[in-house]
């Protein structure tokens, strides 16, 4: 999905653009990106945009979530072994091999990790 963050006029064109390129697009207000968590949790997790996860812990972490289906952040940083455990997370959750809600609240330790849709 595309998402326009402009503060000007909606611009037709632009859907239609891409629409016609396979992507479904839309206008994203400044109060609709501002409100809720969304900003803050991103900010958060890309403070660890340069870190990578090893594989040995992106295995470890995708073997135990197909295990039990989902695990609490607080769960999952015991997981970690060769990166430090919050930016081993980051990372997968910023590759999409991990998914947390980032709407609901501010990322803490009963946020639930999911595996991603890769």
């Amino acid at each position: 999905m595309l998402l326009d963050a402009s503060d000007g006029e909606e611009d037709p064109v632009v859907t239609e653009a891409a629409a016609r390129a396979g992507f479904p697009h839309r206008y994203v207000s400044r109060e609709e990106r501002e409100s809720g968590w969304r900003l803050r949790n991103a900010r958060d997790l890309l403070r660890y945009g340069n870190y990578g996860c090893p594989l040995g812990d992106r295995i470890r972490v995708i073997a135990a979530l197909d295990e039990v289906g989902s695990f609490s952040v607080a769960e999952g940083l015991g997981l970690f072994r060769e990166v430090p455990p919050m930016a081993g997370l980051a990372s997968l959750v910023l590759q999409r091999i991990l998914t947390i809600d980032l709407d609901q609240e501010l990322i803490n330790p009963d946020t639930v990790v999911r595996r991603g849709e890769l």
